[in-house]
Formats: structure tokens, sequence, C-alpha cells
């Protein structure tokens, strides 16, 4: 037999991988021989459309045990290169889809209205989105920071320059206030989080006393956490510590991205990991503290790694990444990219709810929650066989799904 089952486990093996190991390597004791190395190609082109994966052997599909998830449409951003680098901010009329430096704006049904160059690639916590779908990004022009503002059609509205002070600060957007957070270095370190009228004057000052890291967020009770390596500091509203907890597992237990979650009761989400992905839900009723840890696969089988979240309304979050699906050694594979995307929503318990492996040898780098509950998920693809010297073309790509 040419092929063997084998599991590869995502969300404590709720996903699960039917299909051959090619460098014969199994886990049982009988060792199933590779997939045979006929030069056929182990991917379809991906003009548009990011196709199932197969490699070369009958019946290999990805599959997965979670409920379906709900794609309304996936796009290809043409002529875009992530690099590495993507965040999807959403709103009322749709999304806006940066990658690296190039900004697009797309309507809820995923027509690509049109395209800006911001000039700089911004980070997940260096730009966002008021409802109404203007955009802010967070900037640097020499030694002067500042943030501007535009409008739906892309033009810029507003630039705000800082002082200098604030080096590049992280931006937060609250209501129709613009949040700036910035280090501050003296007898201890703290994060001043200035508020803005977004076309206006400064109007108040927070300082996070002994915080870590300028990457913050809030939230549904206006709380703020701060993340730094394997930690995550609670503040209430008013700055006052609430504890700092420690999350993660495994070698490299970093935190990638962290997001508040929703409603009066609020509490926080965090995700990291590489190569053994989690997602922890800090939970506030007094002092911060660690409810739940859910652990996203199983990095003696394979190698996962988480790239971005978002809180949902039910009280769960999505988080979005790669996974390696088994070594690729194949003679002659296509395949320069052997990491492969995936989508996975957990509950409020963190329970898996939904999810989907995206059948494209590329990365899923980021995610966002629209007003209406729809999830946009934003990241990159293999779209060709690599050249005489070993690399390939790749695109961005949008998807977008929708709450079941």
């Amino acid at each position: 037999m040419p092929c063997s089952t084998r599991t590869l486990s995502i969300l404590l093996a709720m996903l699960s991988f039917a299909g051959c190991d090619p460098g014969g390597s199994g886990d049982d004791e009988s060792e199933p021989e590779p997939c045979p190395a006929t030069g056929d190609p182990l991917l379809p082109q991906l003009p548009h459309v990011l196709p199932a994966y197969t490699d070369g052997c009958e019946d290999s599909t990805w599959a997965t045990t979670v409920d379906e998830a709900k794609v309304a449409w996936t796009i290809e951003l043409e002529g875009s290169s992530a690099n590495g680098s993507m965040v999807v901010v959403p709103s009322e009329s749709g999304v806006v889809a940066i990658t690296g430096r190039e900004a697009r704006w797309v309507t809820s049904a995923g027509e690509v209205l049109f395209e800006r160059d911001l000039g700089s690639s911004p980070g997940w916590n260096r730009v966002g989105g008021f409802p109404d779908g203007r955009l802010v990004v967070v900037g640097a022009s020499g030694a002067a920071p500042f943030y501007r503002v535009l409008d739906t059609n892309g033009s810029e509205i507003w630039l705000r320059l800082l002082d200098s002070s604030f080096g590049q600060p992280s931006l937060w957007i609250d209501g129709n206030d613009v949040l700036l957070g910035v280090l501050q270095f003296s007898d201890v370190v703290e994060l001043r989080i200035e508020r803005w009228q977004v076309t206006g004057s400064k109007t108040g000052t927070l300082t996070l006393a002994n915080a870590n890291s300028d990457a913050f967020v809030r939230d549904g009770a206006g709380r703020y956490a701060v993340s730094s390596g394997s930690e995550v500091q609670i503040y209430a509203s008013d700055g006052a510590p609430l504890g700092t907890v420690s999350v993660g597992f495994g070698e490299y237990p970093f935190v990638v991205q962290i997001a508040g979650a929703m409603g009066a009761e609020g509490g926080f989400f965090a995700a990291g990991g590489d190569p053994d992905p989690f997602v922890s839900r800090i939970t506030v009723a007094g002092q911060a503290e660690v409810a739940w840890t859910t652990r996203i696969g199983d990095p003696s089988v394979t190698w996962e790694y988480a790239s971005s979240l978002a809180a949902l309304p039910d009280g769960g979050v999505v988080i979005v990444g790669g996974e390696s699906k088994i070594r690729m050694i194949w003679p002659m594979s296509p395949l320069t990219n052997s990491i492969q995307p995936f989508v996975l929503a957990l509950d409020a318990e963190g329970q898996p709810t939904w999810g989907e492996r995206i059948g494209a040898p590329g990365q899923a780098l980021a995610v966002g929650l629209g007003p209406e509950g729809e999830v946009y998920v934003g990241g990159t693809a293999q779209s060709g066989p690599p050249n005489e010297y070993g690399s390939s073309t790749s695109v961005s790509w949008l998807r977008r799904y929708d709450l079941p």
C-alpha cells in the first residue's frame, strides 16, 4: 500500500488529514512507503481560487471534523505582495485589506473598489478603522510621528503631527476617538495613552505603570491589556493594575496578538506559540486570571503557528495561522511553501465550533470581524511551480466567512 492514514492534530485532533508519508517515517511499527515520484503536479494552478490540496496519491484531501466553515467568497488581491504582513480592517460597508504598504477597499460582496499606497507597512496595532469605513494609520516621517485619516474614497482628510517623543505610537480606535500609546522610559517603564478627537485636540492622557510593551487593546468593559513575551498585563479603565498572567506552553510560548472580548463582562484572548500554538481566555473578576487555554495542535506530529485572532459576538474567538502537513521531501515537488492556512473558531469555553483548512500552500495572516458578524481572513498562497532557482510566484487573497 503506497499510502497510509496519518492523523495530524489541530485542536486536540479535531481536524485530521488522511494521506501519505512522503518521507516514509510513519508512527506505526510498519513504515509506509513514500508516495511515488511521478513528477505530476502536487498542486493545481491558483489563478483566482484556492483549490483542494492534492499530493499525488489517491484520496489525499484535507478534512475537518468540526462544523464546516461557511465561505461567502474568496478573491485574489491582484498585484499585491504581503511579504508576511497583512491586516484586515472591517467596516459597515466592507473591509480594507492591507498587504504590505498597499491598502485595498473591498465591499462586503467581495468587489475591490480601489487601492492606495500607504507609504509604509503598518502592523496590526498601528492601523484601525471607524465603523463608517474611515481608516486611521500611524506612521513616521523622519523623526516626526503622525497619524492620518483616510475617507471611504481613500483620500487623506486629516494629518496630525505628534510630538517627537512619541516615536511611532501604537493605535486603538475607541468610538470616535483615537487612542495613541507610547512607552516612556524613566525610573520605571510606563505606557502613556493619549486620547484624541479624530480631527480635533487631545482630550486626555492615561498612564499604565510598568507596562512592558506598547501593544495594547481594550475589552468591552473598558479595561486595557498589554502583551509582551508570554505575559499579558491587565489594567482597569482608570489605569489601575489588575494583575499579570502568563499564557501558553511549549518551547516558545510568546504572544503574537491579543484581543478584547465583547460585552459588559469583557476579558481578553491571547494567541501565540511556535511550533505549539495556543489560545488563552483571560477573565477579570477582581484580579486577572487565565480561565482556559486551548492547544492548537500537536508538535510531535506537525508544526503550526498562530498569526492573528478576533473576538466573536457569542464570547468565542476565531484564530488563523498555518500548519505544516507533513515533511515535504518528494522528488520534483512543485511546492516551495509547505505551510497550509487554517481558520478555526472556538466557543466561549474554548471548544471548537467551526473551521477550515484552506487547500493551498501559503499562510493565513490576518482576521477581522465585521459589524454583521462576517469574518474576513487574509493571507498568501503559492500561485505557481518554482523556477529553476527554487522560488515561485505568490498571490494575496481575502476570504469572507459568515457565522453559522
